[in-house]
C-alpha cells in the first residue's frame, strides 16, 4: 500500500506541470477555431473567399511553426 501511495504521488509530481501546458494549448486552440470561424473569413464559406482566407490563415500557421510543403506548388 506504501508504495502504491508513492507511486500515485511521483505521478501526479511529473504530471503536474503539463497540465498547464495543455491549459494553454486548449486557449490556443480555441482562438484559432474562433478566428477560421469569424465573420472576416465568412464562416470558411465559398460565397465571399472565406474559404481562401481560411486556407491562407492555416497556410501561414503552419509555415510560421516551421513545416515545409509536400510539394513546391502547395
Amino acid at each position: 500500500m506504501k508504495n502504491r501511495a508513492r507511486c500515485v504521488l511521483l505521478t501526479f509530481l511529473l504530471l503536474f506541470p503539463f497540465s498547464q501546458v495543455i491549459a494553454q494549448e486548449i486557449r490556443a486552440l480555441k482562438h484559432e477555431i474562433s478566428s477560421l470561424c469569424s465573420p472576416t473569413m465568412s464562416g470558411r464559406g465559398y460565397v465571399q473567399k472565406g474559404r481562401d482566407r481560411a486556407a491562407m490563415h492555416i497556410m501561414r500557421k503552419m509555415r510560421d511553426a516551421g513545416l515545409q510543403p509536400v510539394t513546391p506548388d502547395s
